[in-house]
């Protein structure tokens, strides 16, 4: 990842109590795209799709095609995932799958093939029924080629079977298709330099930017329309997606994907060393940090209260953890935590201490490298290969992990990023390995004060206020959710963007929905580079 400590520089970012940057935005810079990719939909987009045209409550396979993380998020690995022969496999069985439920559920087909489909339906209902599917499913209409191709499929199943048999067929293999399966994104022109997105393109980056799933009927009339180029028409269509419930939807992926709440599903801790540690612990903590983050962007309250907010959302095992009474005897309540309880903001939540901690302790050094990477997209290089990391067993002399990490500090080949990672996660320190408050370790008191850039903290509690301060957290925020949005990561040539980007996120008061709002209607969203010469069509 290309660090951005350059723009820690930034004169206009000052501290939280100073408010808003006062000055509006610049311009924006002169875009500068790359090439296009072809991303396949990720899991969790593959079942948003799926259930958007069909229904809920269908049975999706859990054995598709593992998503790629790449730079830490999928959906910058969807770019640059190939299908292996495995894979295809996997589609072709899940789409069989599903197709046969979907035909066996009437209700499921009516909104696209308004006639009887037990007896023989007309050519005109079956050729309506073919193309509605493959808007919704392709995301564009389908062509001429195409449609006489799927009519000769499912005719040809017809005059051997029935006619469900033959839908089940036609669904089956619009699953399979790549127009499917991938985000094909055209364009309007036949220039070599910067490519304006057709509106079908857009009405899908738009979507699954927003909510992670397919575009719905709206965007889609917009499209065919051809009106989502036109800047009244886009922006109102982003405000109309930002009040949508799929919003969430959206917003959940976003960070799920950011902060890599999805390992939370796998993640084991040794027993005997925790004995409150179970698979409910980890679902109810992804919960609660997905309940703060959405109240943060659906009140638009300045993004950075995330780090240091009293305010969070547990259940009675949440509760048990943190040593708090739950509000409610069933579910999640919102509650505001005590300053006793040592307790703020999203670094003192139990799942980025369960998911940065190793399985029979906790590690500063991961909890640091996560701040210094996640949060403030700085780089931290790997440790030379020739270098024992482990950490020493406590000893009479060392019996705290402080004391232990100090030995590496005294290492001259490990001195320089160790103290990098190890001083600024020793602040969670108080924090065991599935996030449990603990005064002591091994019977010796817990320092956990540190250092990060040059700002000491005490504590968790001041820890939260020295990154939320950061100059890097505004600019890193705007980086992951630019490159999420666009699929690749913004280069050195585009800086200039980065630093528009952010003054936008500051002018906003460091709204997260203003913020992805600048990112849709930016020109850089609406267009992409020219094709490299290695690019070929989906077909």
């Amino acid at each position: 990842m290309t660090s951005i400590l350059f723009l820690s520089l930034l004169a206009c970012v000052g501290d939280k109590d100073s408010g808003a940057v006062s000055s509006p935005p610049s311009q924006e810079p002169m875009v500068q795209p790359v090439s296009p990719s072809l991303r396949r939909l990720t899991i969790a987009q593959y079942r948003n799709v799926i259930t958007d045209v069909f229904g809920p409550d269908l049975l999706i396979s859990n054995n598709l095609e593992p998503d790629i993380v790449s730079e830490g998020f999928r959906s910058l690995g969807a770019g640059i995932s190939s299908l292996s022969p495995v894979g295809v496999e996997r589609y072709e069985s899940s789409s069989f799958g599903l197709a046969e439920q979907i035909t066996n559920t009437p209700e499921r087909l009516a909104p696209y093939f308004p006639c009887d489909l037990e007896g023989t339906p007309s050519s005109a209902c079956l050729s309506e029924g073919m193309a509605s599917l493959g808007l919704r499913l392709w995301r564009r209409p389908i062509t001429e080629v195409e449609t006489a191709r799927l009519t000769q499929l499912i005719n040809g199943i017809i005059e051997e079977t029935d006619t469900l048999t033959g839908i089940q067929y036609l669904i089956s293999a619009m699953l399979q298709s790549p127009f499917f399966l991938y985000r094909v994104e055209m364009n309007t022109t036949d220039s070599d330099e910067i490519l304006a997105l057709d509106d079908w393109a857009m009405a899908s980056r738009l979507s699954f930017f927003f909510w992670n799933t397919g575009p719905d009927e709206v965007l889609l009339t917009a499209a065919r329309d051809n009106t989502l180029s036109e800047p009244d028409v886009l922006e109102a269509q982003v405000d109309r997606m930002i009040g949508d419930d799929k919003f969430e939807q959206g917003v959940e992926n976003f960070f799920d994907e950011m902060l890599h709440l999805y390992d939370l599903d796998g993640i084991t801790k040794d027993p005997l060393v925790f004995s409150h540690a179970s698979p409910d612990l980890y679902a109810s903590a992804k919960e609660e940090t997905l309940r703060t983050l959405k109240h943060i962007v659906n009140n638009d309250i300045d993004f950075r209260d995330v780090l240091t907010t009293q305010t969070t959302f547990i259940d009675r095992r949440l509760g048990t953890l943190y040593g708090v009474p739950a509000p409610n005897m069933d579910g999640f309540g919102e509650i505001t935590l005590p300053e006793s309880s040592g307790r703020r903001g999203l670094l003192t939540q139990a799942s980025m201490l369960n998911l940065h901690a190793h399985a029979t302790a906790s590690s500063p050094t991961l909890r640091g490298v996560f701040i210094r990477k996640t949060l403030l997209c700085q780089m931290v290089p790997p440790p030379p290969a020739d270098v024992d990391t482990s950490i020493p067993e406590a000893t009479d002399e060392a019996p705290t992990m402080r004391l232990r990490l100090e030995q590496h500090f005294e290492d001259p080949s490990c001195a320089g990023c160790h103290k990098m990672m190890d001083l600024v996660g020793l602040g969670l320190e108080n924090f065991d390995g599935i996030g449990q408050w603990r005064d002591l370790e091994n019977n010796h008191p817990i320092d956990p004060s540190g250092n990060i850039d040059g700002s000491d903290f005490t504590n968790a509690w001041g820890l939260g206020e020295v990154v939320s301060n950061h100059p890097n957290l505004g600019p890193c925020l705007s980086d992951h959710l630019y490159s999420y949005a666009l699929g690749h990561r913004l280069g050195d040539n585009q800086d200039p963007h980065k630093e528009w980007l952010t003054e936008h996120l500051q002018y906003s008061e460091w709204s997260f929905k203003s913020t992805m709002k600048t990112i849709a209607l930016s020109e850089a969203f609406k267009t992409h580079g020219p094709l490299e010469a290695t690019s070929s069509n989906p077909e």
